[in-house]
């Protein structure tokens, strides 16, 4: 047994030899990803490149025994924010493929913790603010009003282009160009229609008493709302480029929306330390090439959407919009031997480097190389990574544990950390030592031992977690097959989460919940609109469900008994005048004693002759 153990190590340490000995030039080497085929988008800075396999990163240089890096002559890497904050040094990308890591026990080495330097909360003046107001902070009347200019614009090359060629009752040929005050009410109705939930759009508009909502025909019509649906619009579609062109943009229908929320998201606030990176899917069932199958989602299929979150209160502070494998990702101060997935990490967090943020991610994005660099940023991470990731230590991978036991293994400022509970965990940190904590083991009275940075993971890797239980009992319906409405509707209902946050951060004294706080968000930008809007209850409605009787019509200034036209006998085709009316109807109707009356208030269909 012993002879077959020293075989394996004069192995394995043949196989790193030969590793370090290996000379590969730079262009030579690519990411092993499957989903890096295809040229680069240059164009899509918000689209990231796919990849599912887990030896896409490349290795970082190797460490001397005395612990200190060799030096280069390469000039200093200069980040997104003016250059690193611990020197980091360019290194060929030859010189991290053929290295390897140099993993010691841990001796509870304690790593350095960079203080916290950022000031999270608003940065805007919140006193005296009402919720539509915090809402104005992302999405404000400049905003809504280019929205109108690409509308009007559209909807004129579309009536342009399909002249003569439209049905008769189209909805299309009743377009009148639409105005903010409209506009704001449009966004409003839809916001509403993710509180009052229903299986269809036109129900909203249903006459039937059980299932009538007097609220959306009294503020807009069922017909306008649809046709602005219809030519919703954020972009110039005269100005994209051919879709063989190489430059083309794939998210080109929503980009001017996608940038202005990424500006503001991260302009209006700043998260607190502790931050995270996770996937958001978007249900979409359509027809799209970048469309994702995520099994672990509710979804399961949509557009996926990559987020940075505020781990406590769920804030999304960044987003990037996943657009194919053949868009790549080149945010601007990132090492060119990061791999796709470290890009993505590097893209949403950039503007948060030097400041003491704890970043966490799961095992999609975890990388050494991207961690080290991180760290030089001061920029603290933990997550969960493959076993088989490269550069992670495989004597740690192949030691056997007893259920709660754990092992750990440094390498500088890396914490390596193999836990076994009903399966392995592997973990990488730059946050934490090895320590760990008795904690409750769940649906057991006895307790455990489990590392501090599986605890510390657990805890603050639910930032898009909490975003999602927010918004998903409320998610506007959109019966749409334009994949960008959809995530324009999405991403509007974040903006409303996120107004929500600052609420609650600015005033927290204040107990509104979201649901109450969506609906004053929605009632404020209708209420813009709904002054020109019949108020009050539904027709139907209030004539058959309510106790009215008849008066006779009130005096004008030229008659004492003016007579009125009976509206039963007009919708039966008569022509019959009345003294008397309903003063209990929204409408206020004349209607013949008998037997009008009757009928209009006892019959939906109250013209039909039996």
């Amino acid at each position: 047994m012993a002879s077959r153990k020293r075989s394996f190590e004069q192995s394995f340490d043949l196989v790193l030899q030969s590793a370090s000995e290996r000379e590969t030039e730079p262009d030579a080497l690519s990411d092993t990803d499957s989903s890096s085929e295809g040229e680069v988008d240059s164009r899509s800075d918000f689209s990231v490149e796919d990849s599912s396999s887990s030896d896409e990163e490349v290795t970082h240089e190797a460490h001397h025994a005395g612990g200190e890096r060799p030096t280069h002559s390469q000039p200093a890497r200069l980040s997104g924010h003016g250059g690193h904050a611990h020197g980091a040094r360019q290194v060929p990308f030859a010189q991290y493929a053929a290295d390897v890591y140099n993993w010691v026990a841990p001796a509870m080495v304690q790593p350095v913790i960079p203080p916290f330097s950022g000031e999270p909360g608003c940065k805007a003046n919140t006193d005296g603010f009402l919720p539509v107001d915090f809402f104005n902070l992302f999405v404000d009347d400049e905003f809504f009003y280019g929205m109108v200019q690409q509308t009007n614009l559209y909807a004129a090359q579309f009536l342009r282009k399909h002249d003569g060629n439209l049905r008769p009752r189209s909805r299309a040929l009743q377009w009148s160009p639409t105005s903010v005050a409209e506009m704001k009410t449009f966004w409003g109705l839809s916001l509403l229609m993710g509180i009052v939930r229903k299986p269809s759009i036109a129900l909203y508009w249903c006459t039937d008493p059980s299932l009538a909502t007097p609220f959306f025909p009294a503020v807009m019509s069922r017909n306008r709302y649809l046709v602005l649906q219809r030519m919703l619009h954020f972009s110039d579609n005269s100005a994209a480029l051919p879709r063989n062109d190489p430059n083309y943009d794939k998210l080109f229908k929503i980009r001017p929306f996608l940038e202005h929320f990424t500006r503001r998201f991260s302009g209006v606030y700043v998260p607190g330390q502790h931050i995270s990176i996770e996937e958001s899917l978007v249900l979409y069932q359509g027809r799209l090439l970048f469309k994702q199958y995520v099994p672990s989602k509710r979804a399961q299929h949509g557009i996926k959407v990559y987020v940075l979150c505020e781990s406590n209160t769920g804030y999304a502070y960044s987003m990037r919009v996943y657009a194919g494998k053949y868009c790549n990702i080149n945010p601007p101060g990132s090492p060119a031997y990061l791999g796709v997935r470290e890009k993505i990490v590097w893209d949403l967090c950039s503007s948060l480097f030097n400041k003491g943020h704890h970043l966490y991610v799961d095992k999609f994005y975890t990388g050494i190389p991207l961690f080290k660099e991180l760290h030089s940023l001061g920029t603290l991470a933990c997550g969960t990574i493959h076993s088989n990731q490269k550069g992670f230590p495989k004597q740690l991978v192949c030691k056997k544990l007893d259920k709660g036991a754990c092992a750990a293994l440094r390498c500088e400022e890396v914490l390596a950390v193999k836990y076994c509970d009903r399966r392995d965990v592997h973990m990488l940190s730059t946050i934490h030592d090895e320590s760990t904590a008795i904690v409750a083991a769940r649906g057991h009275a006895e307790q455990v031992s489990k590392p501090k940075c599986i605890l510390d993971y657990n805890r603050y890797m639910v930032g898009v977690d909490r975003t999602d239980q927010l918004l998903e009992p409320y998610h506007p319906a959109c019966k749409s097959r334009r994949w960008y409405k959809k995530l324009a509707i999405h991403i509007m209902h974040v903006a409303t989460c996120n107004a929500y946050v600052v609420y609650r951060t600015a005033a927290p004294e204040h107990k509104m919940s979201f649901l109450q706080f969506e609906n004053a968000v929605a009632n404020a930008l209708v209420q813009v609109h709904v002054e020109a809007a019949p108020i009050g209850a539904l027709e139907t409605v209030a004539r058959l469900n309510e106790r009215h009787f008849g008066e006779y019509n009130p005096p004008t200034p030229n008659q004492t008994q003016p007579y009125r036209r009976c509206k039963v006998c007009t919708k039966q085709g008569k022509r019959r005048d009345t003294r008397f009316y309903c003063p209990q109807c929204p409408s206020k109707p004349a209607l013949c004693q008998c037997p009008c009356f009757a009928l209009y208030h006892t019959k939906e269909k109250y013209w039909e002759i039996e």
